[in-house]
């Protein structure tokens, strides 16, 4: 039972790695008119994190394939400077922690491009107004929600 706790609180301080170099998020969310709904959009995402720490009283299941490419992706986007790598390793390192489905994992990934400034990025260069961006981030992060709470029952084991 120790290593499995252990291997829990690793992978958990890979979270947390993984979200301390993504830290920037703030920043972009308070300045750029384009991102300004990205913090809702993340809350709405961490949905199921929430509610499958909730289910699981902080242990439970993870994917240790997805916390290694998520630490891969924070080193690499620290080392390099490359923002959308440290957004992509907290996307991986959540999802890693408290996986679902494979299907839903999918799904759950592709939706956190909804709370990533490189949504923002794109609607500014495709001529986009700010209220629709705004909108598609709400959209997404509810999609995101959505898993958590409709698709839940789809859990997988330990990997």
């Amino acid at each position: 039972m120790k290593s499995v706790s252990h291997i829990v609180w690793v992978e958990t301080v890979v979270v947390v790695f993984a979200a301390l170099q993504a830290r920037d998020l703030l920043t972009a969310w308070g300045h750029s008119p384009y991102d300004r709904t990205g913090w809702l959009a993340f809350l709405l995402w961490l949905t199921p994190a929430v509610r499958m720490l909730w289910r699981y009283k902080g242990r439970g299941p993870t994917n240790r394939i997805l916390i290694l490419t998520a630490l891969t992706a924070a080193l690499t986007g620290g080392i390099c400077e490359i923002n959308f790598l440290n957004y992509v390793a907290l996307a991986i390192a959540v999802v890693g922690r408290w996986p679902l489905a494979w299907k839903n994992e999918i799904a759950w990934l592709a939706l956190s491009l909804g709370w990533m400034p490189v949504l923002g990025v794109l609607g500014a260069h495709a001529g986009l107004p700010v209220w629709l961006v705004d909108g598609a981030r709400v959209v997404l992060g509810l999609m995101a929600a959505a898993i958590g709470t409709v698709l839940l029952p789809g859990v997988k084991k330990q990997l």
